[in-house]
């Protein structure tokens, strides 16, 4: 009796909201859908009179219908308009195109094809999903929290799409099985536009069965949904080279996004390239790794997908951006580290999931060479403690050592920040990826420096005997650190299970040495201030 009561109540209340959301999902088609998500989202579009210019420049019109759209050869001259085959190839471009075409049609992408076309109402949405940054808000209701409560899943779900926009399907499975079978990912990415989309009655939200059975009605209704699911990793290799050299810079278009540009590639090292993809991939022998894999990399990489989309904002900038053709080989050298750094820097907080997200903030990270000493083979704690003492800026310091006739080059180093709320981590950078992140209480940056004599840095200078050995890391955390011999010229990064640091697991897998060390000699010391207000 009281069961029906509650039920009788419970429907005078919010009944007709459940119905309006049940009538929504029911008469939903793949069109309304994308219509209402645009939108949704309109709101993010910065300039929109200028993306609508910049589609008109490039598109083709239908001669009987008038239609107007983009196909990829408009994609193609609007990338050279800016940017030099040498800079961008047309292999990069084509796999652009790909994720671009993958976007703009979300949550339903078509398979590609050599004939592919976006109208303006599509390549807008590819917009508000790359540079205007909107896909972190897949997934909200009132673009304000996420339907699930759990925003570890969504960011998860938005390196599955990065990874599944630049996709092709398995060919391990026939053809006609895969447009068959809709993945997990594809159908929780429907699930997600539709509980955004719909309407936002705070105590109607649909159920995950009604999102689940709409979602599978609109993915039979229409044309086969692309079913991507491995990654070539010469198509990782062509993307990451790309985001290693991007340069931004500190003036904003739109008030949001950094202008920037693409440096050459003949002009940039590709060993760091390489390195990046085995970390991605767990160095496969295999050419195809799955999406499924390359999502996981989340938290060995987390600003991957930030990077990418200050890629696309650099791609659709006005005119405006710095010359970068007559950099110097420091400049470049730096761009490419600074590229390197900002993939697995300290994750940047860029607020909540909805309308409060702080677009203006600076989330670049680029690097400028601090000159206290010109003399890189000056490794003493006094160089490095003059330098920490500006703490308007996070530091980076690099020990390298040239490659030689039996060792590759070596590059390990450690990132200082200034905030209490980052932690430092210790990595090194060749011939091969690893990282330590602190996992305790934050520390100051000059608290991170101490002799082996458990001597304050600011000690060791007052005895004036500057070529002690001093570690870099937690002051009691002794084994695991990046340990400095100035009189030696070495430099070790060394670390020990159970420590204070975490090892991320690099390619998914969690390293099966319970310790280790990694030792350089005539070793250099090269400080950097990184510049972002994040940082």
């Amino acid at each position: 009796m009281l069961s029906a009561l509650d039920n009788l109540i419970n429907d005078i209340a919010i009944g007709p909201e459940n119905r309006k959301v049940k009538q929504y999902l029911g008469k939903a088609t793949r069109n309304t859908v994308y219509a209402d998500l645009a939108k949704v989202l309109s709101w993010q579009l910065k300039r929109p009179q200028f993306f609508q210019e910049t589609f008109d420049k490039y598109c083709i019109e239908d001669q009987s219908s008038h239609e107007k759209y983009w196909t990829e050869e408009s994609f193609r001259n609007h990338v050279r308009g800016a940017h030099s085959a040498g800079a961008i190839s047309d292999a990069a471009i084509a796999l652009l195109w790909k994720s671009f075409y993958f976007y703009a049609y979300h949550p339903f992408p078509p398979d590609l094809h050599h004939h592919a076309k976006v109208d303006f109402d599509a390549f807008r949405r590819a917009i508000q999903l790359t540079v205007s940054q909107c896909d972190g808000l897949l997934g909200t209701r009132e673009l304000d929290w996420y339907w699930r409560l759990d925003a570890a899943c969504f960011r998860k779900a938005s390196f599955a799409r990065f990874f599944r926009s630049i996709a092709v399907p398995d060919h391990g499975f026939p053809e006609k099985q895969q447009k068959l079978d809709i993945t997990p990912s594809s159908l929780s990415d429907a699930m997600d536009v539709l509980v955004m989309v719909g309407p936002q009655f705070t105590h109607a939200v649909p159920s995950e069965p009604q999102l689940g059975s709409a979602a599978r009605k609109l993915f039979a209704d229409g044309p086969a949904v692309a079913q991507r699911d491995v990654v070539r990793r010469e198509d990782i290799s062509v993307l990451i080279g790309l985001l290693l050299r991007l340069r931004l810079q500190e003036e904003k278009w739109a008030r949001s996004y950094p202008f920037g540009a693409v440096i050459e590639a003949g002009s940039a090292r590709t060993d760091l390239t390489e390195v990046f993809v085995d970390s991605l991939t767990e160095r496969y022998n295999e050419q195809d790794i799955t999406v499924q894999h390359l999502s996981g990399q989340a938290d060995l990489m987390p600003h991957l997908l930030l990077r990418f989309q200050q890629l696309w904002a650099v791609l659709f900038q006005p005119s405006g951006a710095a010359d970068v053709s007559k950099l110097s080989v420091d400049e470049y050298e730096l761009t490419i580290i600074g590229g390197a750094i900002s993939l697995f820097a300290p994750p940047i907080i860029v607020g909540r999931a909805g309308r409060q997200r702080p677009y203006e903030q600076d989330t670049r990270l680029t690097l400028e060479a601090v000159q206290v000493s010109p003399d890189s083979q000056d490794m003493t704690i006094l160089r490095l403690r003059q330098i920490l003492f500006d703490n308007s800026a996070a530091h980076i310091v690099l020990f390298t050592a040239a490659a030689d006739g039996k060792n590759p080059k070596t590059v390990i180093g450690a990132y200082l920040p200034i905030k209490l709320d980052v932690s430092h981590i210790l990595f090194q950078l060749q011939p091969s990826f690893r990282l330590l992140r602190w996992s305790k209480r934050r520390m100051l940056p000059e608290d991170l420096i101490n002799s082996e004599e458990k001597a304050s840095s600011e000690e060791v200078v007052l005895k004036e005997d500057l070529e002690l050995p001093y570690w870099i890391g937690a002051p009691l955390e002794r084994g695991a650190g990046l340990r400095v011999d100035p009189r030696k010229k070495t430099a070790t990064l060394t670390n020990s299970m159970g420590g204070c640091y975490v090892e991320v697991p690099v390619g998914g897998k969690e390293n099966s040495e319970k310790s280790w060390n990694i030792t350089i000699q005539q070793a250099r010391m090269d400080i950097f201030t990184a510049s972002g207000a994040e940082c």
